[in-house]
């Protein structure tokens, strides 16, 4: 393939993933902050033991008397995180809040918004609908790798035609003598 082609591919398709791209980077960025900020992700309570004695539905009954949760079902929580090592069970609720509970007390332990998920939802695309994470996130991922190829190649291009004009260049020296 001609280098002027190489050349093309690489620059038109900066045009298709800019933005993607960018918006890859930046909540890349964030979400490696993650465990470190609580603006970002709640941090983890340690209980007050390492073995769980709460059931489920003790929980369910804890978090619906919390301030603020709007919760009156199994409907409204969207996953528990269990770290029985920390004595906690993070009950995380459709609207992004985020309520931590003693395993061994059921004593909510915390209370925050978790903003980590919708990062991670723009990351991927998913935030702004399912087709454009599947028809505007992957491609322009699957094009920004055939960038990283291009740029390789024009990258090195540069060094092996300089590296042949010097053979050629010392070739030409060594038969004039």
């Amino acid at each position: 393939m001609k280098l002027a082609t190489i050349r093309k591919i690489h620059n038109w398709a900066t045009l298709f993933v800019m933005i993607p791209l960018t918006i890859i980077t930046i909540t890349g960025i964030v979400l490696m902050f993650k465990p470190n900020h609580a603006w970002i992700q709640p941090p983890t309570a340690k209980g007050s033991g390492k073995t769980p004695t709460l059931f489920f539905a003790t929980m369910l009954d804890t978090i619906k008397a919390v301030p603020g949760a709007n919760v009156s079902s199994w409907e409204d929580i969207d996953r528990i995180d269990v770290r029985p090592n920390k004595g906690v069970a993070k009950v995380q609720l459709k609207s992004n809040l985020e309520i931590q509970v003693d395993l061994a007390t059921g004593t909510v332990l915390q209370s925050a918004f978790r903003r980590s998920d919708i990062i991670e939802k723009i990351h991927t695309g998913e935030q702004f609908g399912e087709w454009v994470k599947y028809w505007i996130f992957v491609p322009a991922s699957l094009i920004f790798f055939v960038q990283l190829i291009t740029g390789i190649i024009l990258f090195f291009r540069i060094y092996i035609l300089k590296m042949r004009k010097k053979r050629i260049v010392a070739e030409e020296v060594l038969s004039v003598e």
